[in-house]
């Protein structure tokens, strides 16, 4: 066999492989900690008492891959809340869809956001750019998110 021959299936043989080489769509630990607020038709969104309420983000991404989700404890003082990842690692950029919870006590109580947040509903979408300081008021009235 040539010395040519035997090159040409050299690299026949490598160039499947290079996909599993250096080549990642990971974001790795890169993120941003992102602000969120929670209104009800533009005003402040009131706690039922002793409620506590969960507000998360999960990334959407292709089938067969795996995304990144945050979520946090809404502040009862003014419904908000700091998101980022375990180690304040930050959320990766990208395109999330938004949910939330709330529960009284520890049990018993149905969450009175699931009928808000069914599958009926288009879902609120949060844009996450790479830049630090963003801040997203989300009005679960007006069914809108916006990008202070």
């Amino acid at each position: 066999m040539s010395e040519t021959c035997r090159f040409r299936l050299a690299v026949l043989a490598v160039v499947p492989l290079l996909p599993l080489v250096g080549c990642s769509k990971s974001t790795g630990d890169q993120g941003v900690i992102v602000h969120v607020r929670v209104v009800e038709n533009g005003q402040p969104m009131k706690f039922l008492p002793n409620e506590e309420i969960s507000f998360g983000l999960s990334q959407e991404v292709p089938a067969g891959e795996k995304g990144v989700g945050v979520s946090g404890q809404l502040k009862p003082e003014d419904a908000s809340a700091l998101l980022s990842r375990p180690g304040k690692t930050g959320v990766p950029p990208g395109r999330y869809r938004v949910s939330m919870s709330g529960q009284i006590g520890y049990g018993g109580t149905p969450d009175r956001f699931e009928k808000i947040f069914d599958a009926k509903k288009p879902p609120l979408i949060v844009e996450v750019g790479p830049d630090e300081g963003q801040i997203y008021t989300v009005d679960i009235g007006k069914w809108t998110v916006t990008k202070s």
